[in-house]
């Protein structure tokens, strides 16, 4: 995506993040823990959009955390999106693909992401469907497969994700 393009996606995408909060702090009443997670979303949230992702991006709330933080590296979680996301990605995707993965691919080809390596667990047939598009734009994607019976054969399959993913931890 052409540069230009990435500085106009995130100013609409940062307004809308700002239009929300201030609609929020309207509506909640004045409590610590608001402001608390208002200074959160300002200070990580906006800061990542100026500054530029994280080495490691996960889309979705299916990795478990654990297995992420081991690689020592701070990681990026998208666990949904907004309209204005969900609009960047709607001439890419299917009609029938989830909301959020919908936002989630918006919000990564808003340009942030270009160079963080993207995990995706493939537990529907939208994240198969958004695992597809961004490997076909080259970007680096690494998909967690989670198997439906747990046993034997499951931990050697995770065992064999994750050695493979072993390659993130670079």
């Amino acid at each position: 995506m052409p540069d230009i393009e990435n500085k106009v996606n995130l100013s609409a995408y940062k307004k809308e993040l700002k239009d929300v909060l201030q609609r929020f702090v309207k509506i909640m009443p004045a409590y610590k823990e608001v402001q608390f997670f208002m200074k959160c979303v300002i200070n990580h949230y906006l800061s990542h959009m100026e500054n530029g992702a994280s080495d490691i991006v996960v889309i979705g709330s299916n990795i478990p955390e654990e297995l992420v933080l081991v690689s020592g590296k701070m990681p990026y979680w998208i666990l949904g999106g907004s309209r204005v996301s969900s609009m960047w990605a709607d001439d890419i995707v299917p009609r029938d693909t989830d909301p959020v993965s919908r936002s989630g691919l918006g919000y990564v080809l808003s340009g942030m992401m270009e160079k963080s390596l993207i995990l995706i667990p493939l537990v529907s047939d939208s994240t198969r469907k958004l695992a597809y598009i961004l490997k076909s734009r080259g970007l680096k994607v690494h998909t967690v497969h989670f198997p439906p019976v747990k046993d034997t054969e499951s931990l050697l399959e995770w065992k064999r994700q994750y050695e493979l993913g072993s390659l993130w931890k670079s």
